[in-house]
């Protein structure tokens, strides 16, 4: 199991350690690239999600829609230990700047 230490906010995202995402379970292999970067400081948690795809889909649009139909990343946040519910985040490149 990887594990991932969630550092302070800075002003410089290079300052924050880039997580890849490479672990496809349910979809063949394809050429995409993605990472992943969280930091925080005392009124938020601060996501970036990055992904590079030849050929990207995305049709959903809104803030309540299905964009896991599109070329999208998710974001799991289980704030709480030891409880099984938890925080799914999906963006696609329409929805990214939310």
């Amino acid at each position: 199991m990887r594990s991932y230490t969630v550092l302070p906010k800075t002003n410089d995202w290079s300052d924050i350690p880039v997580a890849p995402i490479d672990t496809r379970l349910w979809t063949p292999e394809v050429d995409i690239s993605a990472s992943a970067q969280v930091c925080y400081d005392e009124k938020a948690l601060y996501v970036r999600l990055t992904a590079k795809e030849e050929n990207i889909r995305a049709e959903e649009t809104g803030s309540i829609g299905v964009p896991c139909k599109d070329s999208c990343l998710e974001f799991f946040l289980s704030p709480i230990e030891d409880d099984t519910r938890y925080f799914n985040f999906e963006f696609n490149s329409t929805n990214s700047n939310l």
